[in-house]
């Protein structure tokens, strides 16, 4: 999937238009409906939703983790050989038709029983998303030369030319990952503004629920190692969201109101 996110639906059966502010909530507000619709914004769990790779410092080298939608985290570990680190995060983006979509790939080793396997996982940017896994193979290669060919098939880039990249038109984007930043970085939390009383809140700023708050902190922190991704489309229930990292605005793009919020960053 991943095409243009649809428009605001259309009335059925002469059933009034709902263009009441109090039904554009803003990405992380999971406050109870009071416009007399059901419209609950449904982020995807913390943790799955197109992260750049969680990373942990391991005495002076800092390495990748296993993508916990591999249901490996906890047995596998990101396959380096070489100095070389076998994972990927790529980006497909079209803010005209509302697309921004990711997919992650590693070569992932079971620290048991040393099979190998090449781990795929896709989907629109904040959404769960789907995912593959290829293997157990008895050595590595099988699972590189797998890794290997998604890359190409996906960037019309060779891997091992990878420091030569060239964003080819229509194809994904090589996403750059900070790895010591990732594992150094202090905690925060997200919160949108609210200019106007809605939904029984005050004027003021209010936190993101906690799915949601991972959600933006992921694209921000890959928008500080790729500043050209500073605009970003992020999926969350049924609403698609332009998240502008420069200008620190969400607006709801698909609903009728299309409402501009205001949004920072709180060190915790």
């Amino acid at each position: 999937g991943g095409g243009a996110a649809a428009a605001a639906p259309a009335d059925v059966k002469g059933k009034k238009r709902d263009t009441d502010k109090k039904a554009d909530k803003a990405l992380g507000d999971k406050s109870k409906d009071t416009s007399g619709k059901a419209d609950k914004v449904k982020a995807a769990p913390a943790g799955t939703a197109a992260p750049p790779l969680k990373v942990v410092p391991t005495g002076s080298t800092v390495l990748g983790v296993v993508d916990p939608a591999s249901g490996m985290a906890d047995t596998a570990i990101v396959y380096i050989h070489g100095g070389e680190i076998y994972d990927f995060m790529l980006n497909l983006r079209d803010i005209s038709k509302n697309m921004d979509k990711y997919y992650i790939g590693q070569v992932l080793e079971n620290s048991a029983t040393r099979q190998f396997y090449c781990f795929t996982h896709w989907g629109r940017t904040g959404a769960v998303g789907q995912n593959k896994t290829d293997g157990p193979f008895a050595t590595a290669d099988p699972a590189i030369a797998e890794f290997k060919a998604k890359f190409y098939e996906k960037t019309h880039n060779n891997w091992d030319e990878k420091d030569k990249f060239e964003h080819k038109k229509d194809k994904y984007q090589l996403l750059k990952t900070d790895y010591k930043h990732l594992a150094t970085k202090k905690k925060a939390k997200w919160q949108y503004y609210v200019d106007a009383p809605v939904d029984g809140k005050s004027i003021g700023w209010y936190d993101y629920d906690p799915a949601a708050s991972d959600i933006v902190e992921s694209v921000h922190d890959t928008f500080l190692s790729n500043p050209t991704l500073g605009v970003r489309c992020v999926e969350s229930g049924k609403w698609v969201y332009r998240v502008d990292l420069g200008k620190m605005t969400q607006t709801n793009t698909q609903h009728v109101n299309h409402t501009t919020r205001q949004i920072r960053r709180v060190p915790l």
